[in-house]
């Protein structure tokens, strides 16, 4: 009886530790199973947080081409609009002083609001060039005051050649100051490709 005994004895014993065992895998391999869970997790987060900044840089770079594009745009009008010839058609148009200050006065109305445009933009995107934007728009409003004097009926010889000259030296500053940003633009625009 006593060898029963023993092999249940054995048997229970045997039973407990398989149970133990069997407990303790369990335990271990879920306790691995969840720490991968949580890699894993964390890897995706890491992925997505990637691809999120991949895709804001992406957009960010996309908004500055367009935004080159406007600012090189604008400054190609400015420049196309401050020359002599522009001077020379607003000068012959309207038989008047009162129809050519018209004239002129919206005429720069549109350069004005190519200017806020640019300003925004430049602010934005290339903020090296805004002293350079506001010294062109400081050239323009003093060749407004040249070009100005090309406008009054009663000639002044002196007073007329005073005004072409201010305008004159005034516009070469406006198109030196936009070749500028255009080169500077270009530059930047260019970073971007690499």
């Amino acid at each position: 009886m006593n060898s029963i005994l023993y092999i249940l004895l054995a048997s229970a014993i045997t039973l407990i530790t398989t149970l133990i065992t069997t407990f303790l895998t369990t335990l271990t391999n879920s306790k691995v199973q969840i720490k991968l869970i949580k890699l894993n997790n964390q890897n995706e987060i890491e992925r997505e947080k990637i691809k999120s900044e991949e895709k804001r840089k992406a957009e960010k770079l996309k908004q500055k081409r367009i935004a080159f594009e406007k600012i090189t745009e604008i400054l190609l009008k400015i420049q196309n609009e401050s020359t002599l010839t522009r001077n020379y058609m607003l000068e012959k148009e309207g038989s008047i002083t009162k129809e050519k200050e018209k004239l002129y006065i919206e005429h720069h109305k549109i350069l004005d609001e190519l200017e806020i445009k640019g300003q925004l933009q430049i602010t934005m995107y290339v903020p090296g060039l805004s002293d350079s934007f506001k010294a062109m728009r400081n050239y323009r409003n003093c060749a407004w005051g040249g070009q100005k004097d090309l406008f009054i009926e009663e000639k002044n010889e002196q007073r007329y050649q005073d005004g072409i000259k201010r305008y004159i030296e005034n516009i070469a500053e406006i198109n030196k100051l936009c070749e500028k940003m255009l080169y500077e633009i270009q530059e930047e625009a260019e970073k971007l490709a690499e």
